[in-house]
């Protein structure tokens, strides 16, 4: 007995060597190297495209290079066939390494690649900028087709000095107005920064800003014809513009006599408006849950704003004159028939906006809250004419077009502009020194 223990042990041992010795061969063989690839230069890096070898040991492919003196890493899976370096700020030629890599990280033969970014994101966004007077600030354009997030910094000359104002971030291939300053000579100061660490030169620009107020209070005007007033406690139309964020807004409910998605403001006196900002329920009753700003309720996704300076008894009269062309037949209004003209003949159409689905292009939850929390502003006409009433209709929320039953939820509508009627268009652009 005490010999066939010692003969076991004796084989236990070898098993054990043996597969410690199988495990350490398989370490220390290397994956088949990359050997069929193409590279394609796109701004501020590359995408490195290939043929992924037959290797069934193979669990990803990594890309090794330099960036402003320091060494990063990109990994691809083993399911993808392409490979993207981003970051440079420069078009300088890069060198790059490719390696495909096993279970137990051993990498292959090195693959040496090279190419020459593009034109950067920021350095495309610093060249093409272009400002001018906006209503309470500056207004900025810039290109960014690749739609790169990057940050836009704003500086105020104060005493010789640039003193930090504001940093906004961005993914849009479009411009935006910084406000709340003096309608004074100011010197602005622009620049650029990706996540990359970059950081673009400086523009600088002298201007001087359009007065700029926000507008409130305002009232619902309640004698329109079919306008949407209806509401459910606490979530009441004066939710609409009542300054609160979080659980707060204004639910318009089914009803079985509002049966438009539309409706009529009063701001007391007339305006020049230049912009509304538009927020979404920001929490749930709970008061800590954050709500999608595009799928929580019935969210609208698409609005169009009328203004006008005037609304006679003759028009009150006339239902017909107050119904939308696209929302009519969605509703049933006593057999009554569109007027010709209409109230959207006759308005001032200030613009008909589609808030842009951020969930829809890859953003996290986090850098939606981020963006959606500062409120999403829609600018009207540069040139604007004096209105006293807005006529707002809600021509799609998240599931449905028209809203069905005329049903939507709007946390918070702002407006802004100033009440000095006798303004005369807004300047022409002015471009930065650079």
């Amino acid at each position: 007995m005490k010999h066939i223990r010692i003969l076991w042990m004796i084989f236990l041992l070898a098993v054990t060597f043996t597969t410690c010795k199988e495990n350490e061969n398989k370490e220390d063989i290397k994956t088949r190297p990359i050997t069929e690839y193409q590279v394609k230069a796109i701004n501020g890096g590359a995408i490195i495209s290939y043929t992924m070898p037959n290797d069934e040991n193979i669990l990803y492919v990594m890309a090794e290079y330099e960036r402003n003196g320091k060494i990063y890493t990109e990994r691809s899976s083993l399911y993808n066939n392409s490979l993207k370096i981003e970051g440079f700020n420069t078009m300088n030629l890069v060198h790059a390494t490719l390696y495909t890599v096993n279970y137990y990280e051993t990498k292959s033969d090195p693959l040496p690649v090279e190419f020459t970014p593009l034109e950067s994101p920021i350095s495309i966004a610093y060249h093409s900028l272009a400002t001018k007077p906006g209503f309470g600030g500056i207004h900025l354009n810039w290109k960014n087709d690749s739609r790169t997030e990057f940050g836009i910094r704003l500086m105020v000359e104060e005493k010789g000095d640039l003193i930090d104002k504001e940093m906004y971030f961005s993914a849009m291939a479009e411009g935006r107005t910084f406000r709340t300053y003096k309608a004074v000579p100011t010197t602005f100061a622009i620049s650029f920064e990706d996540k990359w660490g970059n950081i673009s030169d400086t523009a600088k620009v002298t201007l001087t800003p359009i007065p700029e107020d926000e507008i409130f209070p305002y009232v619902h005007k309640m004698d329109v014809p079919y306008d949407k007033t209806d509401d459910v406690s606490p979530y009441t139309r004066a939710c609409l513009y009542d300054h609160k964020a979080g659980n707060n807004s204004w639910f318009a409910q089914k009803s079985e006599t509002e049966k438009s998605s539309v409706f009529t403001l009063d701001m007391k006196k007339e305006y020049l408006l230049s912009r509304v900002k538009f927020w979404a329920r920001q929490l749930a009753a709970d008061g800590a849950t954050r709500l999608s700003p595009y799928t929580s309720g019935k969210v609208p996704l698409v609005l169009e704003f009328y203004g006008c300076r005037d609304i006679s008894v003759d028009q009150l009269n006339d239902k017909g004159y107050w119904l939308h062309p696209e929302l009519e037949n969605d509703f049933t209004h006593d057999g009554v028939k569109r007027s010709s003209p209409s109230f959207t003949d006759e308005w001032i159409f200030l613009g008909r906006f589609t808030r842009t689905r951020l969930d829809e292009l890859g953003y996290t939850n986090e850098e939606i809250y981020r963006i959606t929390d500062q409120g999403e502003e829609f600018l009207f006409p540069d040139d604007p004419q004096p209105i006293r009433y807005i006529r707002v209709a809600v021509m799609s929320v998240f599931d449905s077009t028209p809203p069905t039953g005329a049903i939507f939820q709007i946390g918070e509508l702002n407006f802004w502009g100033n009440d000095d009627i006798s303004q005369s268009k807004i300047p022409d652009n002015e471009t930065a020194n650079k």
